[in-house]
């Protein structure tokens, strides 16, 4: 979800499902026909056994260690691979840089 209105970051947490896609530009259902043009790359989100709290996650085949995201990162669609646990795992987003961003200095 948007972190911080004007910025274009999202915060990341676990996923409640085993797998999303989001299809970015598509017409919502009953919307009229040229509501959504279709054109944006999928967003895929794996997160097989969605356990409460993130262990790892990777982006793009990447591992990300941050608990956010920039919209940019996402708008030529993206795969976030996660692996949940039932336990906080106290490692993950827990390095310089790696809480979302502050709205203020502080």
């Amino acid at each position: 979800y948007p972190y911080a209105a004007g910025q274009g970051v999202f915060a990341l947490s676990a996923p409640l499902f085993d797998r999303a896609v989001l299809r970015p530009g598509l017409a919502p259902a009953g919307a009229s026909a040229g509501a959504g043009s279709g054109t944006g790359r999928p967003i895929v989100i794996s997160a097989p056994g969605a356990g409460k709290y993130i262990d790892s996650l990777t982006v793009n085949g990447r591992q990300h260690d941050a608990a956010w995201i920039t919209g940019a990162r996402l708008s030529g669609g993206a795969t976030l691979d996660y692996r949940t646990g039932s336990r906080p795992d106290p490692g993950w987003a827990a390095g310089p840089g790696e809480a979302p961003p502050a709205f203020c200095a502080g």
